[in-house]
């Protein structure tokens, strides 16, 4: 079966347990209903959860790749003397994010 399929379910199991609990409210005490209302909506955020894989995009969004500062070093503009980051190991010609002046540069 289908991973969605099974976690649709889920939700439909959440929600039957909450809309349950709503309907009981005259028979269980308040604190009863009240846990199962709680369990009904936890089981309908974790199907939703892992229908839609909100954790995967939240973690692509906020651990995106960067500059890795092993492969790189930061040197000053000869002309504005301001940082510029550059790869490791490499001749280059350098342009200056800021003053966009060219220098050839070992590292």
């Amino acid at each position: 079966m289908n991973n969605k399929f099974l976690n649709a379910i889920i939700v439909v199991c959440g929600t039957a347990i909450a809309s349950f609990a709503t309907e009981q409210r005259g028979l269980y005490t308040d604190q009863l209903i009240n846990v199962f209302i709680t369990l009904g909506v936890l089981i309908i955020v974790f199907g939703l959860n892992n229908i839609f894989k909100y954790d995967e995009y939240i973690t692509k969004m906020f651990n995106a790749p960067s500059i890795k500062k092993e492969k790189t070093i930061i040197i000053n503009c000869p002309e504005c003397k301001k940082k510029c980051r550059v790869p490791i190991d490499k001749t280059l010609e350098v342009k200056c994010p800021h003053c966009t002046h060219k220098w050839m540069e070992i590292t």
